[in-house]
């Protein structure tokens, strides 16, 4: 099992602050974005993986 921390896939351009549900800079949903910090490591690879 790696200790290592699975980063955020923000690259710093959301556009679920405008309204979209997938935001066009990251690719994840407006719950997955607000979220992302509570989730634990296997729903964190999930997201990613989608």
């Amino acid at each position: 099992m790696s200790t290592q921390r699975i980063k955020t896939p923000c690259i710093g351009l959301c556009s679920t602050v405008y309204g979209d549900v997938v935001c066009r800079g990251c690719k994840r949903f407006h719950h997955e974005v607000v979220n992302w910090n509570a989730y634990d490591e296997q729903e964190k690879r999930a997201v990613w993986r989608r």
